[in-house]
């Protein structure tokens, strides 16, 4: 399966320094995880911050250093995340309720909103250009409105935070 079939694999992105080794502080052989809400429209229409439809909250956990590619293609405006394929068309709302940072790659022009926070410094680490769209990184508690598709969400490895995240 591949593209075509709206099925998408995680990859690591693992660091030559990293590889093997496990997050401290989270108790024996735990390894951190990050954690995204999200929420989508199963329309074009819905303004931002409202997931029009009946597709209601999804999540994904990753670990750190992980990353998910999800399928944005409308032909899957309306199917629901299983588990293994996740969809990110018509993204309304992102909550990081998780303890570490999390990285979300949207499509499309942000809206003032997002970058309102951005300057301001409400969502750490603001916005990055990355090859498919525009990167976020929400501290664990942001919560944003949103009228992107979701390209990607991704765990980065951090060591250290300024404002007090991780």
């Amino acid at each position: 399966m591949g593209a075509a079939d709206g099925v998408y694999l995680s990859y690591r992105a693992i660091s030559p320094a990293n590889r093997g080794k496990r997050q401290s502080g989270v108790g024996k052989g735990a390894v951190m995880s990050g954690r995204l809400d999200y929420w989508r429209a199963d329309n074009m229409w819905a303004a931002a911050g409202r997931p029009d439809g009946d597709l209601g909250k999804e999540s994904i956990s990753l670990e750190v250093g992980m990353t998910r590619i999800f399928a944005t293609d409308w032909k899957y405006e309306k199917r629901r995340n299983d588990g293994t394929n996740y969809y990110g068309s018509h993204g309304r709302i992102l909550e990081n309720p998780g303890s570490v940072s999390v990285d979300v790659v949207l499509k499309g022009q942000l809206d003032g909103t997002i970058l309102q926070k951005v300057v301001s410094g409400g969502l750490l680490g603001g916005l990055v250009q990355a090859a498919s769209g525009k990167r976020i990184r929400l501290r664990p508690g942001d919560k944003v409105s949103i009228k992107n598709d979701i390209a990607e969400v991704l765990v980065p490895y951090m060591t250290s935070d300024p404002k007090g995240g991780t």
